[in-house]
């Protein structure tokens, strides 16, 4: 029916295969693939992290690897946990964060380089997407893009950033009264 929870879970389901697969084992990775890039497009961001798994993985659309982790790989994979992240995923949003800062395998990271600023930020919505599971980033590109696109300035506040992934305007500040107003009389006295 099209369901794109149905087509992520399945599709982490056709991947599952022994500890030392073979070539057989593999079969329904190519339909594995197409279930959860059909899923990512109808907006489910969660299949977007097993689905990074698979480009980095796999060079070739029809499955078959040689183990090699290419260039072209690595961006996919990259591209593919981005737009999970716009999308509301908020284990994208963790391996991002892991990525750009602290890398497990410098040899094997998905990013170009290391960049605290862009973690620092990939960690800012990762904490919102765990309170918020619901919370979308359409605007994720003009705030946070990838490289190799500059960073653009922030202020360091939470609220900034998120608002402005949200492409929600921040409510308008209440004015404060002078001290000049508070000394003035009411208009209203009370009856007495």
């Amino acid at each position: 029916m099209g369901n794109p929870q149905a087509l992520g879970f399945l599709g982490e389901k056709l991947t599952a295969g022994k500890d030392y697969p073979g070539a057989e084992m593999w079969g329904n990775i190519p339909v594995a693939i197409k279930m959860m890039e059909c899923a990512l497009g109808q907006g489910y961001g969660p299949s977007a992290y097993d689905l990074s798994y698979l480009y980095v993985v796999l060079r070739t659309p029809d499955g078959t690897s040689d183990g090699e982790r290419t260039t072209e790989t690595k961006e996919r994979a990259l591209q593919v946990l981005h737009t999970g992240v716009r999308l509301g995923c908020e284990k994208c949003a963790n391996k991002l964060t892991i990525e750009f800062g602290d890398p497990f395998d410098l040899a094997n990271m998905l990013v170009p380089y290391i960049d605290k600023a862009r973690a620092e930020r990939y960690g800012v919505l990762s904490r919102e997407l765990g309170f918020n599971p619901n919370a979308r980033f359409p605007n994720l590109d003009k705030v946070l893009p990838l490289p190799p696109a500059d960073l653009p300035p922030w202020n360091g506040d939470r609220d900034t950033l998120l608002h402005a992934a949200k492409g929600i305007s921040p409510p308008p500040a209440t004015p404060q009264p002078s001290d000049a107003s508070q000394l003035q009389k009411p208009y209203f006295l009370a009856a007495g």
